[in-house]
C-alpha cells in the first residue's frame, strides 16, 4: 500500500542542517522544523503539549473505546466535515460520519491503535493538518486473535464552532482521510473460516473413529457372550 504523495513534500525525518550565513551547518533533531512538529511512538507528555495532538488523541481514546454511541458527533466532527473513506467514498456531515465509523467498528469487541508517527504542519488559514502513521490492533467478537493493520490518516483540524456546541477544546475535524489495506480483515477472516471448517472436519473424523471403534468392541463383547453360551450348551449335551 502506497502513501499519499503528499507526505513526500514533508521535511524529512531524523536530522535536518541549518544554515547560518557563513557558518558551520548546524545539525539537530526534527521535533518542530519548518513550521512542523512531529512525534514518534505513544502518547506522552511533550505530545500533550501540542493542542493538535493533544485533540488527535482524545479522538483515538474515544475510538478506541469503542463507545461511539455514548459521544456525540459534534465533539469532533462539524455539520461541515468531510470524511474519505480508504475505497474513496466521501462521507459529509458530522452525524453521517459518526454514524458509519459507529458502523465501521461494530463487529469488533477491541480496538487499538498504536501511534508509529505524528507530524502536524500549520496551513496558511490557520487550519493544522496531521499526517498520522499508526499500526491498528483489531479484535473480532468472539474472537481471541488480533488482526494487526498499518493505517495512514490525513486530519484537517479547524476551529470549532462554539456557539454550535461543536468540539473540544476549541477544535474540530474539518476532513479526515483513511489509507490501508481493509483486505487484512477479509483474509483474516476467510483463514479463520477455513481453519474452523477444518477442525469440523477432523473433529467429525474422530467422532466417526471412535463410533466404529465402539460398534467393534460391542460386536467382540457380543461374539464373546456367543462363544460362551455355546460352549456351555455343548457341554450340556455332552453330559
Amino acid at each position: 500500500m502506497k502513501r499519499p504523495q503528499s507526505l513526500h513534500g514533508l521535511p524529512p525525518l531524523g536530522t535536518v542542517k541549518r544554515s547560518r550565513g557563513n557558518e558551520p551547518d548546524v545539525v539537530g533533531v526534527v521535533g518542530e522544523v519548518s513550521g512542523s512538529f512531529v512525534h514518534h511512538g505513544p502518547w506522552d507528555e511533550r505530545s500533550r503539549s501540542n493542542p493538535t495532538l493533544n485533540f488527535i488523541e482524545k479522538y483515538q481514546t474515544v475510538i478506541d473505546s469503542l463507545r461511539l454511541h455514548d459521544v456525540p458527533f459534534g465533539n469532533f466532527f462539524s455539520s461541515f466535515s468531510t470524511y474519505h473513506d480508504t475505497k474513496g467514498s466521501v462521507h459529509f456531515t458530522g452525524p453521517q460520519i459518526w454514524y458509519w465509523l459507529q458502523q465501521q467498528f461494530s463487529p469488533f469487541e477491541r480496538v487499538r491503535h498504536d501511534v508509529v508517527e505524528m507530524r502536524v504542519v500549520r496551513e496558511d488559514e490557520g487550519r493544522d493538518v496531521v499526517y498520522g502513521e499508526c499500526l491498528t490492533h483489531f479484535t473480532l467478537k468472539g474472537d481471541v486473535h488480533e488482526i494487526v493493520a498499518p493505517r495512514f490518516f490525513v486530519w484537517t483540524i479547524g476551529e470549532a464552532d462554539r456557539e454550535r456546541g461543536e468540539g473540544t477544546d476549541g477544535k474540530v475535524i474539518v476532513s479526515c482521510r483513511v489509507f490501508w489495506d481493509t483486505g487484512v480483515i477479509g483474509r483474516y477472516v476467510t483463514e479463520r473460516k477455513r481453519e474452523r471448517e477444518m477442525s469440523e472436519m477432523v473433529q467429525r473424523q474422530r467422532e466417526e473413529v471412535e463410533r466404529e471403534r465402539a460398534l467393534l468392541a460391542q460386536e467382540r463383547s457380543s461374539r464373546r457372550e456367543d462363544d460362551g453360551s455355546s460352549r456351555v450348551a455343548l457341554k450340556v449335551e455332552m453330559r
